[in-house]
């Protein structure tokens, strides 16, 4: 039962934004059979996620067909951050990310950059030795 909560929260929670987003008036929504959670409209684009029993709040927001929610006090020191904030710190990671694998591809294209002219030194020097090995 324990390892379902999380898939049906998740589930509930998909099926429930569209309904927030909707809404004009940001009271919260509760889950149809009760739960521990309540969803609150943050932006036209992202929700508030209330876990009533721990007391978690997460921002949620939809990336492709895909519902992402992070924890607002993620990586904060304890301060609740926006929406806004939330989403700006993924866009620096993001960021961060794509420079990492950018200068990893560096080093991997300048190996095998390395790795090519060694190759052609070695063809060139067997031509030669066969050159020179070839009867006259």
């Amino acid at each position: 039962m324990i390892a379902r909560t999380p898939f049906l929260a998740a589930l509930v929670l998909a099926c429930s934004l569209g309904a927030a987003a909707a809404r004009a008036d940001e009271k919260p929504i509760a889950y149809p059979g009760g739960g521990d959670f309540e969803i609150i409209k943050a932006t036209a684009d992202k929700v508030w996620r209330l876990n009533k029993r721990t007391g978690e709040i997460a921002v949620c927001g939809i990336e492709g067909t895909r519902l992402i929610c992070a924890a607002a006090q993620e990586g904060s020191g304890g301060k609740t951050l926006s929406a806004d904030e939330l989403d700006t710190r993924r866009k620096i990671a993001a960021e961060e990310d794509k420079r990492r694998r950018e200068d990893e591809m560096k080093k991997d294209l300048a190996f095998m950059d390395r790795m090519i002219e060694l190759f052609r030194e070695f063809m060139k020097a067997a031509a030669e030795r066969e050159a020179a090995a070839a009867p006259k």
